[in-house]
C-alpha cells in the first residue's frame, strides 16, 4: 500500500511541477532588427521557465557570413523591448555547423538560473535572442522572447509607412501575440521629431486599413511615456485587448496597423502593418515618380510584401489613378524583374480587387501568394524586382 501511495504522490508532483513551467518562443530574422539587415537567414528558440531555471533551444541558419564567436560567442540573450537594443544578459552556447553559417542551442548546454529581476524582464517581453556575424556585428538575426501563442505578429514603425511619407529619425518595433481572440501587444518607440500627441486619445492606436490606405481607429494603446514624450514604451499587461471576428479576419488580412502620433504630425509620424513575425519584411511606396521616365499623377499606394521560406505574400492598395486599370494587360498589375530606374519583365502577376470605378484597388494576401523561385529570391534580395 505504501508503495502504491508513493508512486501516486510522485505522479501528482510530476504533473504539478509541469503545469508551472512556462514556455516561451523567439521567431529568429533580420527584420526584427532595430536597423533592419535584409538576410536570408531565420531561426527559432523555445524557452521553459521551471521555478528560477530557464532553458532554452533552438536553431539558425542561412547566415550571410559567420558567426561572430569573437563578440562572446555570438549568440546572446540581451534586455530591452522590441525596438531597443539592449545589453547581454545570458550569453547562449551554439553549437556551429561546419561553416558557421548556423547551428543549434542544445537544451542541455542552454540552462541558466535567473534572478527575480531577470524573470521579471522575461514575463514583461524584456528578452531578445540576438546572433551576431561578421557581416552584421550588432546582430543578423533577432527574435523577442514572449510567451508561447497561436501566433505572433510584428509591427516595424517608420515615418516611410505613412500614406504621405515621413522623413523622420524616428523609429520603433512592437510584438503582437494571438490567443483565440485576445491580443496582447508589447513593445518601444524613440526618437519623435516632437512630443507625443497624448490629447490624440493618448497618442497610440491600431486602425483598420491595408497599406497605403487610412482607417478609423479600433484600439487605443495605453503608452508609457518618457520624460521628454519623444518616446515610449507599450507594456503587454496594460494592452491586452479582445478582438471581434472582424478585427480577427481584418488582422488575419493584414488590415491593421499601428500609428504614433506627435504633435508635429497629428495623422501621424510613425505607422507599421501588424505582419506575421516570419521571414523578411520588404515594402514599396508605390508613385508616379518612381517610374524611369516619372510620370505626373496624383495616384499613390503602398505595398508590403512578406517572405516566409520561397512563398512571399504581398497585400496592400492603390489609388487615385489618372484612368481605369488597363486590365486587358494581364490583369494590369505586376512584379517586374529589374532595378530601380529600369525596366524589366513581368515575372508575377498581382491580383487586384478594383473599386468600382477601376480607378483604385486592393491586393489582399489572400490571392497574392506566390513561390518563388531561388532565382526570383536573389532578385528580391538583390533589389531587382
Amino acid at each position: 500500500m505504501k508503495s502504491r501511495i508513493t508512486i501516486l504522490l510522485l505522479l501528482i508532483l510530476g504533473v504539478t511541477s509541469g503545469i508551472h513551467a512556462q514556455m516561451f518562443t523567439a521567431n529568429l530574422n533580420g527584420s526584427n532588427q532595430t536597423q533592419y539587415v535584409a538576410t536570408m537567414a531565420t531561426g527559432m528558440i523555445e524557452a521553459e521557465l521551471e521555478g528560477d531555471m530557464l532553458t532554452v533551444s533552438g536553431s539558425f541558419e542561412n547566415l550571410s557570413s559567420a558567426v561572430a564567436t569573437e563578440i562572446a560567442g555570438g549568440a546572446h540573450i540581451h534586455l530591452g523591448y522590441a525596438g531597443q537594443n539592449g545589453a547581454v544578459g545570458i550569453v547562449l552556447t551554439a553549437s556551429l555547423d561546419a561553416d558557421m553559417l548556423g547551428g543549434t542551442f542544445v537544451a542541455s548546454q542552454n540552462m541558466f538560473d535567473l534572478t527575480e529581476e531577470q524573470k521579471t524582464a522575461l514575463m514583461e517581453r524584456g528578452f531578445y535572442v540576438n546572433v551576431h556575424t561578421a557581416n552584421y556585428q550588432a546582430g543578423e538575426i533577432r527574435g523577442q522572447l514572449v510567451p508561447k501563442s497561436d501566433q505572433v505578429f510584428r509591427v516595424n514603425l517608420t515615418g516611410n509607412n505613412q500614406v504621405q511619407p515621413i522623413l523622420t529619425s524616428a523609429s520603433g518595433a512592437m510584438i503582437v501575440e494571438l490567443i483565440g481572440q485576445n491580443i496582447t501587444i508589447s513593445g518601444s518607440f524613440s526618437g519623435l521629431s516632437s512630443e507625443l500627441a497624448t490629447e490624440i486619445a493618448g497618442g497610440g492606436h491600431l486602425h483598420m486599413a491595408l497599406a497605403g490606405q487610412n482607417g478609423g481607429v479600433i484600439k487605443v494603446l495605453d503608452i508609457t511615456a518618457d520624460a521628454d514624450l519623444m518616446g515610449g514604451i507599450v507594456e503587454a499587461e496594460n494592452n491586452m485587448f479582445e478582438l471581434s471576428n472582424d478585427e480577427l479576419m481584418a488582422l488575419n488580412d493584414r488590415k491593421i496597423y499601428m500609428n504614433i502620433h506627435s504633435d508635429n504630425y497629428p495623422n501621424g509620424e510613425l505607422r507599421g502593418q501588424i505582419l506575421l513575425d516570419s521571414g523578411v519584411l520588404f515594402q514599396s511606396n508605390l508613385s508616379g515618380i518612381s517610374q524611369p521616365y516619372p510620370v505626373n499623377t496624383m495616384a499613390s499606394g503602398a505595398v508590403v510584401a512578406e517572405l516566409d521560406g520561397n512563398n512571399l505574400i504581398i497585400s496592400g492598395s492603390f489609388g487615385n489613378l489618372s484612368s481605369p486599370v488597363a486590365t486587358e494587360i494581364a490583369g494590369g498589375a505586376h512584379i517586374h524583374s529589374a532595378l530601380a530606374g529600369s525596366e524589366g519583365g513581368v515575372i508575377l502577376v498581382l491580383n487586384a480587387d478594383l473599386n468600382d470605378d477601376e480607378m483604385g484597388g486592393v491586393f489582399m494576401n489572400s490571392e497574392n501568394t506566390f513561390e518563388l523561385t531561388d532565382e526570383q529570391l536573389e532578385h528580391l534580395f538583390d533589389r531587382g524586382l
